[in-house]
């Protein structure tokens, strides 16, 4: 395998809740497949947990593709 073809180039980043929360969108060299990854992080703490839980599984309609 090309190193190439795992190569994800990122086009923006936005940093939301306070932090917690990373959404990266961009391009995978290989397939050109456009993508949006995101990562989360919470402490051990259930209300934090279920406000970041909340805010994902709303993202979608937060962002949407033109």
């Amino acid at each position: 395998m090309h190193m190439e073809s795992s190569l994800f180039y990122a086009s923006s980043c936005l940093v939301a809740m306070n932090k917690r929360i990373l959404h990266l969108e961009g391009v995978f060299y290989c397939s050109n497949l456009d993508c949006l990854v995101s990562s989360v992080y919470a402490l051990n703490d259930g209300l934090l947990k279920k406000e970041l839980w909340d805010y994902v599984v709303n993202f979608k309609d937060i962002v949407h593709k033109s």
